[in-house]
């Protein structure tokens, strides 16, 4: 007799404090098949080529495309937030004016697109995950290019969480530069790094338990390496 044992999912939890709690309804991180931009949409399986008379395939026959736009979830800005620059200088400001925004200085980085600037977004969302997680720009879900560049990183659970900030690379130029980011734009494509069945959910908790969610995830004891030595500890 044969016996199936059924595989059990693996969930995930993004949890967001009672401070954002109206994100979770208007800003939510949900399942990237939710986002399928518009020209995907309008974009025929096939085209008829009348000079050759041949059927000429479109990115709708590409696995890799229409794989990547339903893996996954994407995490969405919460409120707007407006961006100046020129030269060294730079001014921003958040719609809900309690969102945090940070600059990393290009020492951090020696080499590496030192004539940009490196900002980081704060994200209100961590999540509890058994599993790494892949944070990548999703690309198709935009026509044009963007007036700047995310980063790709992979991360590894501390404490089963993982904090969710995005980082924004900017042209440092000596023309002004403003734009906004508006709420509801696209900014992470969360891949988790499994071939099991994901169940995914958002929550909101209390302040004191998401401080407490947040500290799990930067504690710090060492004065470098910190993320890295947190993970490595976990594994020994």
């Amino acid at each position: 007799m044969l016996f199936f044992f059924k595989e059990k999912p693996i969930e995930i939890v993004a949890f967001t404090s009672e401070e954002y709690l109206t994100i979770n309804v208007q800003s939510p991180i949900k399942p990237a098949r939710e986002y399928f931009p518009d020209w995907w949409k309008n974009t025929p399986s096939s085209k008829f080529n009348w000079d050759t008379f041949n059927v000429n395939s479109t990115t709708k026959s590409c696995p890799g495309i229409g794989q990547t736009l339903q893996k996954g979830f994407i995490l969405p800005l919460w409120s707007d937030l407006a961006i100046k620059t020129q030269g060294n200088q730079y001014q921003w400001q958040y719609a809900d004016r309690i969102s945090k925004f940070e600059i990393h200085s290009n020492d951090q980085a020696p080499g590496f697109y030192e004539d940009y600037y490196i900002f980081k977004i704060n994200s209100p969302w961590q999540i509890k995950s058994p599993v790494s997680l892949i944070y990548t720009f999703p690309f198709y879900l935009f026509p044009a290019p963007l007036p700047y560049l995310t980063p790709t990183g992979i991360v590894t659970p501390v404490n089963k969480m993982c904090a969710t900030n995005i980082f924004i690379l900017l042209k440092r130029i000596q023309e002004e530069i403003c734009f906004m980011i508006k709420q509801g734009t696209p900014l992470f494509h969360i891949i988790p790094l499994t071939e099991k069945k994901v169940v995914f959910r958002t929550e909101v908790i209390s302040k004191a338990e998401y401080f407490k969610l947040k500290r799990d995830t930067a504690y710090k004891k060492n004065f470098t390496a910190n993320g890295l030595k947190n993970i490595v500890d976990k594994k020994t």
